[in-house]
């Protein structure tokens, strides 16, 4: 029928007649839309910001004051506070060997667990997380050590330390402060499921004796609960650190008869074979050596391995006593000179390298290569501005410790959990966290931030006024174009036009401009968010966030703020419709005897 065709007519004739309402349309829609968006963009602002500084749902701190949980004891105890699968992670800041730029940040943690742990957004790389890791831990390699079978709470060793050739020290000289030697300390380096190395100090060992070590792996913490390491645990190294005589070098022989483990309190001992791989030694230099000490022989039988070695000499007195550290270990290691890292954006522009190349980075132990197999933008609790690499914990351990016998012992423990009481426990005497870092505290704490809440309170209560304004408008312009149009109506009606397929063309009219205007609204709110919110500081601070904002549209609000909106003006269109349908053509038309036709 015609109804139509004279919607879309009446339109195009008219314009003038709907445009206060449909800018008064327009304008209420776009606040509401931006006021929404506006909403739960910074309130997803203040998650990601929360979420980033925390890495997880928490960020600890470990402390070594005495009575705390000792490192290898760690993982245990953040278990018993109902944490499953806690990630050690460990952050060093580093040089850049061959780039004018100040430092950067170096981040170690578990490749193949991080995935489960560390909060991500979508946008901090190309890829996501599982894939970015990947190559992280394909190129772990392996650390050389003696596994230490099924699961033993204690251990024992039994060592001999002594002299083969040599004699009592010259009388001093006035080049030489001759010093009493204190007696050899002994050093156990045991690595856990984690890959992270401990060292235990078993003890002094006079020369020209045997002792017996024992070492217990667990231990009960004050909370009474049972500590226990990260299985299963390896045998790394053996240390012995001595003081260097005066002048005349000591041939030495250091034996270890036997490694023993036991599991339980009860527990039979059990000897651990030591002849499986290839020992081999390494003695440390020192300052003014009148000898350097060398390792003459390694030689593994059974459950022994006996290790023969020069200890060397000092000539010039020097402020502190001249020591030598001879390194026992387990066959060789197989890993890469230069471990697999990831490498931020800023860390590429910094050293103008590209992904596959191979940098430098001087580290406290030294300088250490590394290779760049993948990049990202950014990473959880690393500073986007500052050059960053990410590596595999158990890898920087490892190479840590081969090339420049550095222990990497965890800095942070990234752990998640939905228990909002762990982070008080953290800080209690038990553990005596450094550093509790809660993302469910940091992000109640953000978001009752009195400023954002008063501007999103503003843009509500605008929206809802421009709505008011926009109704009322709305109704005034239908009501006086149904009084200035009731001629024309009448005309119709006596030219055979139903009531029906009248209301169906002021329904039609009314729908049309409600639907372009509520399209129109839609679209200028999303305009103006997109334009302005990643710009606009979310914060009092007035600092940009970090990570940035990501404009976040709530369509489920903004469909309801349409929809209460759409039911308030279809009220108006239903008066204006049941006003015309109670029109009667005669009287109208009598009445509009010699007026002009519209």
């Amino acid at each position: 029928g015609p109804v139509t065709a004279l919607g879309f007519w009446q339109l195009a004739r008219r314009p003038r007649a709907y445009a206060r309402s449909v800018l008064l349309l327009v304008l209420a829609v776009a606040i509401g839309v931006f006021a929404a968006t506006y909403s739960r963009t910074w309130h997803r602002s203040q998650i990601d910001q929360a979420e980033y500084a925390a890495g997880s749902n928490l960020l600890a701190e470990p402390s070594h004051a005495p009575g705390t949980p000792r490192s290898i004891e760690l993982a245990s105890a953040y278990r018993g506070l109902g944490i499953d699968d806690p990630l050690p992670a460990a952050s060093y800041s580093f040089d850049l060997a061959r780039s004018s730029a100040e430092g950067g940040n170096l981040l170690a943690l578990h490749a193949d667990r991080a995935r489960d742990v560390v909060n991500v957004r979508d946008d901090f790389a190309s890829r996501p997380l599982g894939k970015l890791l990947q190559p992280l831990t394909e190129g772990r390699g392996d650390l050389a050590a003696v596994p230490l079978p099924g699961r033993p709470t204690r251990l024992a060793m039994s060592v001999s330390l002594s002299e083969t050739e040599g004699g009592p020290a010259p009388p001093p000289t006035a080049f030489g402060d001759p010093r009493r030697p204190s007696p050899p300390s002994l050093f156990l380096y045991l690595g856990d499921g984690d890959g992270v190395i401990h060292a235990f100090r078993l003890g002094a060992l006079p020369g020209g004796s045997s002792k017996r070590f024992a070492v217990e792996l667990t231990r009960r913490l004050p909370s009474g609960r049972l500590a226990q390491p990260r299985y299963p645990l390896a045998v790394v190294a053996l240390e012995l650190d001595l003081d260097v005589p005066y002048l005349e070098a000591q041939r030495v022989t250091f034996t270890v008869r036997s490694l023993e483990t036991a599991s339980g309190a009860a527990g039979q001992w059990q000897r651990v074979s030591l002849a499986g791989p290839r020992w081999h030694a390494s003695a440390s230099d020192f300052n003014l050596p009148y000898r350097l000490p060398r390792v003459a022989s390694v030689s593994a039988l059974g459950s022994s391995v006996r290790t023969v070695f020069g200890t060397g000499s000092y000539l010039y007195a020097g402020a502190r006593q001249a020591t030598t550290e001879i390194s026992l270990r387990p066959g060789r290691d197989s890993f890469a000179a230069a471990p697999p890292v990831l490498a931020s954006d800023s860390f590429l522009d910094a050293t103008d390298a590209r992904v596959g190349e191979v940098v430098p980075l001087a580290l406290a132990g030294g300088t250490q290569p590394v290779r760049i197999v993948a990049s990202f933008r950014r990473f959880p609790t690393l500073p986007p501005a500052m050059p960053a690499v990410v590596v595999d914990l158990p890898t920087y351990a490892a190479v840590s410790f081969a090339s420049h016998g550095e222990v990497v012992q965890p800095t942070q423990w990234w752990l998640r959990t939905t228990d909002r009481e762990v982070a008080h426990q953290l800080r209690s005497p038990q553990f005596r966290s450094l550093g509790v870092v809660s993302r469910s505290e940091r992000e109640r704490a953000l978001l009752e931030d009195p400023v954002p809440l008063g501007v999103i309170g503003a843009l509500a209560l605008g929206f809802v006024v421009a709505a008011a304004f926009a109704a009322v408008g709305f109704a005034a312009s239908a009501a006086a174009a149904a009084r200035t149009r009731m001629l024309e109506f009448a005309v119709l009606r006596s030219l055979g036009l139903r009531t029906s397929q009248l209301t169906g063309w002021i329904s039609l009219e009314s729908a049309l401009v409600v639907v372009l205007s509520l399209l129109g609204g839609t679209a200028l709110g999303l305009l103006a968010s997109w334009l302005v919110l990643p710009y606009v500081a979310l914060g009092t601070s007035g600092a940009a966030p970090v990570p940035p904002v990501l404009v976040s549209v709530p369509w489920q609000t903004v469909v309801l703020l349409e929809l209460a909106l759409l039911g308030a003006l279809a009220v108006v269109a239903s008066v204006q419709i049941l006003r015309i349908r109670a029109l009667r053509p005669a009287p109208v038309l009598r009445s509009g005897e010699g007026a002009l036709a519209p």
